[in-house]
């Protein structure tokens, strides 16, 4: 294998990675900002 295959293979391997810690990030966000919400819908809401 070449080296510029070798530099390719490395490139699509940190792409592919980066974009599933990207979705896991936006995951791990909507999650924490549903979390905060419920939150204070429940410290505004009278009993």
């Amino acid at each position: 294998m070449s080296d510029a295959q070798k530099l390719k293979d490395c490139i699509a391997e940190y792409v592919k990675a980066n974009k599933s810690l990207e979705d896991k990030l936006k995951t791990a966000e909507q999650e924490s900002r549903q979390t905060r919400l419920d939150a204070e819908v429940q410290s505004t809401r009278p009993d």
